[in-house]
């Protein structure tokens, strides 16, 4: 969510999708894969409510995160309807991380997932939770490092980030949005095809050189 991609000395995920294609396998490598990406040009609302128990200044941070994650999903389905028509899913993946060998099985990952009787009804599809071993299982480490979304649902949750931006975090958001959108759930796909760095922060109070590395590497 940070635009400041020079800073970084590893490949981010822009450029490892544009490579994307070339290493898919046979069966998929006909088809298209596109990520476009427009960074926020909207502008942001102040917080009208403190939570939580957070300091104004967090508040804040966390507020404009929201905003920010909820305006890139809704420029990702307009510039990408208006360029390619219909699609299914879209998936928003955070700048500080790395990829694993298995991102070359994600779109294949989906399609079954989509299909999928216990799956197919799902709010969202992680590709990133350390506390999670088994493949499919429930989301358990709240996050929005790298996930999943239907169109559909994509454009009402950005929605209801709008609406509610300042209540919490927008991955609390997110649990709050699949409660209320029929309390469904988001799984997670396991080997983990990302590992998340975390050394990327606009907010001080997070530590920019903390490096968390999932388990199931």
């Amino acid at each position: 969510m940070h635009p400041a991609h020079e800073r970084l000395n590893y490949p981010v995920p822009q450029r490892l999708f544009q490579e994307f294609h070339s290493n898919q396998s046979s069966q998929y490598k006909n088809k298209q894969h596109t990520l476009s990406v427009r960074f926020r040009s909207g502008i942001r609302a102040e917080p009208r409510v403190q939570t939580h128990g957070d300091s104004l200044d967090r508040v804040k941070w966390r507020s404009y995160e929201a905003q920010d994650y909820a305006q890139v999903l809704q420029r990702c389905v307009i510039d990408n309807y208006q360029k390619y028509g219909e699609f299914q899913y879209v998936l928003i993946i955070q700048d500080d991380v790395e990829f694993t060998s298995e991102m070359e099985n994600v779109y294949a990952w989906i399609l079954n997932a989509s299909k999928d009787k216990a799956m197919k009804r799902f709010c969202s599809l992680s590709l990133y939770d350390e506390d999670q071993e088994e493949d499919k299982g429930m989301l358990r480490a709240s996050n929005m490092v790298a996930r999943v979304w239907r169109v559909s649902s994509a454009m009402k949750f950005s929605g209801y980030v709008d609406a509610y931006f300042d209540r919490s975090p927008v991955d609390w958001l997110a649990n709050d949005f699949c409660r209320w959108s029929g309390n469904r759930k988001t799984f997670v796909m396991v080997p983990n095809p990302v590992r998340h760095l975390g050394i990327i922060s606009t907010f001080e109070g997070k530590n920019p050189t903390a490096i968390t590395h999932s388990s199931h590497n």
